[in-house]
């Protein structure tokens, strides 16, 4: 509510209002999503097993879920609170405003801390599980493939495309009697189209873990993709950066009108009270 002699500014309201509802709405869209994704899925492979957090991290319709309504429930929190100036929900917002930026700082700082110790641990035991996982999930495998196209590389850890050799379609294990033994993705494959008829061969990397390697470079990509995506990231350095702190300042500028609000909605409270007083209690006119 809002009355001509509020101190209230409506500029910061509706500032907070407009931000939190296209964020309300773009975390519906997410969900949404994840859903829909959900559900191909449950109609192609059944119902999903979560052994373990890996499992979890790596469904991607379950992470765009949880995501979703995480940033549904924040951009509806500070949507209504500052909509209905409601100091509980303005004060909630900004609290979890601030916990995310902590979380962001403390992730940064143990990123430049301990940054080979990150990359090992991504390296080994994501990779581990990414590879392992490449045919179970349809969108996990579209996501790979994606990123092998992107990044021109194949696999993750150091070993590069032999990380492909964990997987149980892959494997050159002699009991294997998958026809794609030793073999690789074709998103591994430097050219994957046959230019004659316009088609992905998507056989292109067929007994690649098995050929010599100067006969590998020339058909497939053989560098790791955290490599490839490394390299990427030092090269864009400057533009990363500058995302980032964009991110960081949008993020503090939202905080900081959450807050301005916040102390706006309690200071007016202070002066209803105390014209209520006022009007209960009025001082006897004296001359």
């Amino acid at each position: 509510m809002s009355y001509p002699d509020s101190v209230i500014s409506l500029w910061v309201k509706y500032i907070i209002f407009f931000v939190n509802f296209i964020i309300w709405v773009f975390s519906l869209v997410m969900v949404g999503v994840g859903l829909w994704a959900f559900s191909e899925k449950y109609k192609s492979y059944g119902m999903v097993q979560v052994q373990s957090a890996f499992d979890l991290f790596l469904d991607i319709s379950i992470v765009l879920m949880i995501v979703g309504a995480l940033v549904f429930v924040i951009s509806f929190t500070g949507c209504i609170g500052a909509l209905r100036e409601n100091t509980c929900l303005l004060n909630l917002y900004s609290v979890i405003l601030t916990l995310i930026f902590f979380a962001e700082l403390a992730l940064a700082i143990a990123s430049f801390v301990f940054p080979h110790h990150i990359l090992e641990i991504t390296k080994e035991k994501l990779s581990y599980e990414v590879i392992e996982k490449y045919r179970d999930d349809e969108n996990l495998q579209n996501l790979i493939d994606f990123m092998q196209e992107e990044f021109h590389c194949c696999g993750l850890s150091e070993q590069g495309y032999l990380d492909w050799n964990r997987n149980i379609y892959f494997n050159c294990s002699q009991h294997s009697a998958s026809i794609e033994k030793c073999s690789v993705p074709y998103s591994c494959c430097r050219n994957r189209t046959n230019i004659a008829r316009g088609l992905v061969n998507t056989m292109c990397g067929i007994g690649a873990q098995n050929m010599e390697y100067s006969k590998v470079v020339r058909l497939i990509n053989t560098r790791s993709c955290i490599d490839s995506i490394q390299e990427f990231m030092q090269m864009n350095l400057y533009t990363i950066g500058s995302i980032v702190i964009g991110v960081i300042v949008a993020q503090m500028f939202v905080l900081h009108m959450s807050r301005k609000l916040l102390g706006q909605v309690e200071y007016q409270k202070l002066c209803y009270e105390r014209d209520l007083r006022q009007q209960r209690y009025p001082i006897p006119y004296q001359f």
